[in-house]
């Protein structure tokens, strides 16, 4: 006769089914799961995450429509019903970033910028003050802003006369740069910055939630669901932004082009403000405490991003090529 009674029987954390094996038999939900698997990071690069199926909507329209609500319950052990979150942010990203080099188009018209530098020496020559602000500029560094061979007395004193010959170097090799190649720069730059930041943001609710009681992974989810919302509400409000540009060229309409371009404010505050709730629904915070952790996180975010970026664009000049 076979003893049972030390036999635990578990329930499965998805569908609370009883478990009679490694995997359930109702959901498919694997009896261990554990938070961002190393083999999740491999099979979102392999494929899939353009396949269409239920976990979609159970994903994206949630994750929109009510804040942290996928992430809450990701968390909670529902897992096998959701995208998982490394795989919805690769793809968030990717259409995003895509989405954006067909539309974000920053660059400064060559004529607008003609124009823009003849207002400013026009400016230059008919205000002393401005004149004398330019003179004062001049002389507080070792070259004349107004020289087209400025660099060649280039000097900065604590510097060797090698590591002067360098930077020297590099700002010649960037005058050579048209506004074009410092938008490709930044957009080259940006998926990488984006990518480097996320271990970086959830250190950051690591100890902004210190006493939380959360494991670091969970903040981590909690940095990729977030992201891939910011993702998705960019991408929405940038082919809204096109439409809105598409009108404004055909049509000459200024109360329609503004009450466009307040339709897209609206939708950038809501952004921010669906963040907020997402943060207090899953820290379970109270409406003080959650406003003020919320600016403290975005503060925190915006230095160390801005720290990155200014790191990453001081590599690209030091290695840009002569």
């Amino acid at each position: 006769m076979t003893d049972n009674t030390n036999v635990s029987i578990s329930e499965c954390e998805n569908c609370h089914a009883v478990l009679q094996g490694d995997f359930c038999h109702k959901c498919g939900q694997a009896r261990k799961t554990n938070l961002l698997a190393f083999n999740e990071f491999v099979l979102t690069l392999l494929g899939g995450f353009l396949s269409y199926d239920s976990k979609v909507n159970r994903t994206l329209i949630p994750l929109i429509a009510k804040p942290g609500s996928v992430c809450n319950e990701y968390l909670h052990g529902h897992r096998a019903r959701f995208i998982a979150p490394m795989k919805l942010y690769l793809f968030c990203s990717v259409i995003f970033f895509l989405l954006m080099s067909l539309l974000g188009d920053v660059n400064v018209n060559a004529s607008e910028s003609e124009s823009i530098q003849e207002e400013i020496q026009q400016a230059l020559q008919e205000d002393e003050d401005l004149q004398n602000l330019a003179g004062k500029l001049d002389s507080s560094i070792s070259f004349n802003l107004k020289d087209d061979s400025s660099l060649a007395d280039f000097h900065i004193d604590f510097l060797s006369a090698s590591q002067n010959a360098f930077l020297k170097e590099r700002f010649q090799s960037m005058e050579k740069l048209e506004d074009s190649d410092f938008t490709r720069i930044v957009e080259d730059n940006l998926p990488g910055i984006m990518f480097f930041m996320l271990p970086l943001f959830a250190f950051i609710l690591k100890v902004t939630n210190i006493f939380k009681g959360k494991l670091y992974s969970e903040h981590f989810v909690v940095v990729l669901y977030a992201q891939s919302y910011v993702f998705i509400m960019m991408c929405l409000l940038n082919i809204f932004e096109a439409i809105g540009e598409y009108f404004n060229f055909i049509s000459s309409n200024l109360w329609l082009s503004e009450l466009w371009s307040a339709a897209i404010s609206v939708g950038f505050v809501w952004m921010m403000v669906h963040l907020l709730f997402m943060q207090k629904r899953i820290y379970g915070q109270s409406w003080k405490g959650g406003i003020a952790q919320y600016f403290l996180n975005v503060l925190l975010y915006a230095i160390m991003f801005g720290a990155v970026f200014l790191v990453a664009l001081l590599w690209d000049f030091v290695t840009l090529e002569v």
